[in-house]
């Protein structure tokens, strides 16, 4: 069986070792000219630049992120915080590539510009014929284009590549600097400015905390914030509600009032969902808010040989990544089974239906905060392996409280020692 992985990032890594643990020779096509994904820093932003700004540190400990089969140790040359800064989870991955001679599989410089499913006369498939006979995958590399047929394919391109950029009223009559957390770097270019951040979320809140050591005033806008204002050693530090509209350097916010005086807008209002080599006859539909029909946030229902690792979000990523890329590993070759097409197409629409029910808009439905757990174990049941173990479950609730007590000081906070954490520097 030819199986085809698309991205050498984390997810990309480690679907590549489960399939060759199953007796596959996997076929990995990155981009990039070496394997890392969305923790490749790019200093000045570019085309198919990644997300991370110089100062990020990761918001959960290494020993929580780590994947199973490999401890996230310093090294001895890097950063051995408990949270450590993106350099050094991109030292990890480039570990684990290695510890496990993943590079050999990978081709690096290939851009992904078409991925097709064929039917069983090579034919173009379609919705309501029996699942995908093979897969063409067209890509583009120095040396021309190229293409070739697998009998199966993971997507493991990420998403954090397109920026959401809300509809706001007023936003290209707005005058001042406006640009997406995705193009952040550094503050220095917003020393003594006023500049207001959308979006309260992880990005946000580092950010408008950073931003605060060298802005006159930063004023961050979101849901659930208190209307506080905080002054800082620099400037001051606001918390608005979100922005309804924006007119010539001014802001109106969800409650009626109005901000004057902005002179830059950073929109940390996070990302699509992208897929743009996936033919569009093929068995997704796909708009900027997640890929559908899908089981388990996983498969596509209509072609079991189609895999998309590390879509849910809000989740502890590496060993979810882990458990989804074994389960379907196992399942191409058999030790682990999927139901037929119809009945995951069912589960998927039964599945939908709820959330609507629920009111959880479309954005949503792939954020998973504490249901990743019993999501962990079901996919382990299903591939056969233990339970995660509990204490990965309980040290995430025990951050995350921390961060929601203090975003600004959780990651130099003590947590409790787990089986995967080797102190470093006492």
């Amino acid at each position: 069986m030819q199986v085809a992985v698309i991205g050498a990032g984390a997810a990309g890594l480690v679907t590549a070792l489960e399939l060759r643990r199953e007796g596959l020779h996997p076929t990995v096509l990155e981009r990039a000219p070496r394997p890392g994904g969305t923790w490749i820093y790019d200093p000045q932003p570019g085309p198919d630049h990644g997300p991370l700004y110089a100062s990020l540190r990761t918001n959960l400990p290494r020993d929580l992120m780590a994947f199973d089969d490999l401890p996230f140790v310093d090294q001895g040359a890097g950063d051995p915080r408990r949270f450590p800064g993106h350099a050094e989870v991109h030292r990890y991955l480039d570990a684990f590539a290695r510890a496990f001679d993943l590079v050999d599989h990978v081709r690096f410089g290939c851009t992904v510009t078409e991925l097709s499913p064929r039917d069983a006369h090579d034919g173009p498939w379609r919705p309501g014929l029996p699942p995908p006979a093979s897969w063409r995958l067209r890509w583009r590399e120095a040396t021309g284009v190229h293409e070739a047929r697998f009998d199966a394919v993971a997507v493991c391109n990420g998403h954090y590549h397109e920026p959401r950029v809300p509809a706001l009223p007023g936003l290209d009559a707005f005058g001042g600097r406006v640009l997406h957390s995705h193009d952040y770097r550094e503050p220095s270019a917003f020393a003594g400015l006023s500049i207001a951040l959308l979006g309260a979320k992880a990005s946000g809140l580092d950010l408008s905390l950073e931003l605060a050591t060298v802005a006159r005033r930063v004023i961050l806008c979101g849901r659930g914030l208190p209307r506080t204002d905080h002054r800082g050693p620099r400037g001051v530090l606001c918390h608005r509600p979100p922005i309804t509209a924006l007119e010539p350097h001014a802001l109106h916010l969800a409650d009626g009032t109005r901000e004057t005086g902005v002179d830059a807008l950073l929109l940390c209002t996070g990302y699509r969902y992208a897929l743009p080599f996936l033919h569009p006859t093929g068995p997704l539909e796909l708009d900027d808010s997640r890929p559908f029909p899908l089981h388990l946030d996983l498969v596509s229902a209509h072609a079991p040989t189609l895999a998309l690792v590390g879509l849910p979000f809000q989740i502890v990523p590496f060993p979810l990544m882990a458990r989804q890329a074994r389960l379907w590993a196992r399942a191409l070759v058999g030790p682990a089974s999927l139901p037929a097409p119809a009945q995951m197409l069912a589960l998927a629409g039964l599945r939908d239906a709820r959330f609507a029910a629920a009111g959880v808009p479309l954005r949503h439905r792939l954020r998973y905060g504490p249901a990743q757990w019993p999501y962990c174990a079901h996919l382990a049941r299903l591939a056969g392996d233990p339970p995660p173990p509990p204490w990965r479950e309980e040290l995430n609730r025990l951050v995350s409280q921390a961060r929601r007590d203090d975003p600004a000081g959780y990651r130099d906070r003590p947590f409790p020692p787990s089986p995967g954490w080797s102190k470093i520097d006492g």
